[in-house]
């Protein structure tokens, strides 16, 4: 007698009260079964992305790709970084960077202009906060 078998005959021997017990837990087990096969082979896991990681990270680090030298090459014709990133275009960028649904965007220069901070963040897991400095590259962090 093989399992299906097996199941059938036990199924036909057990009572109405029985059925009502067994049926909803089968049906519980054989979705779960399903629901965790399906999150296990997904490899879209936003919730074990390191913050700078993930599609709308990699999005907006891909709009903002050119900013930087577009800020070193305004500082080398004008001794200064620029008091708004709107002061790059059409100098140095063609245009200003359109970043993604739900990613903020900030920019601040020193008021001596020889330093910046180009930050954006975004939310899913926590909320992140990635920003990019005139000493170093791009550094991301999260908040739960």
């Amino acid at each position: 007698m093989n399992i299906a078998q097996h199941i059938q005959l036990r199924w036909q021997r057990s009572s109405y009260w029985q059925r009502c017990l067994i049926a909803p837990a089968l049906l519980a087990l054989l979705l779960g079964a399903s629901w965790c096969a399906d999150w296990l082979g997904n490899p879209n896991k936003p919730w074990l992305d390191e913050p700078g990681e993930g599609p709308v990270a990699t999005q907006a680090l891909h709009v903002l790709a050119g900013v930087p030298q577009a800020l070193a090459q305004y500082r080398q014709q004008h001794g200064r970084y620029p008091a708004t990133l709107a002061q790059l275009v059409p100098g140095s960028l063609a245009r200003l960077p359109q970043m993604p649904a739900g990613v903020g965007l900030r920019y601040t220069s020193a008021a001596d202009g020889q330093q910046f901070n180009l930050a954006f963040d975004y939310s899913g897991p926590g909320l992140n906060d990635c920003s990019y400095t005139l000493h170093s590259s791009w550094q991301c962090s999260r908040d739960w």
